[in-house]
């Protein structure tokens, strides 16, 4: 998958952002959810995950 440019980063963050650009929340149907996760997962496991995803198909990028 290829990089993007900023151009194309704010683009993206404009779509989803549930607001518009004067402050007001946009209308419920135009809003898109985003359900989004942060962990604290372990060194050892994260460390393990890596070296496993290295050496399967072509490696990790």
């Amino acid at each position: 998958m290829p990089l993007r440019t900023g151009r194309e980063l704010k683009k993206v963050f404009q779509e989803l952002c549930p607001f518009e650009p004067d402050g007001k929340l946009k209308p419920e149907k135009e809003r898109v959810t985003l359900l989004a996760s942060n962990v604290n997962i372990p060194f050892e496991v994260q460390m393990s995950a890596f070296v496993q995803a290295s050496v399967i198909g072509e490696g990790s990028p």
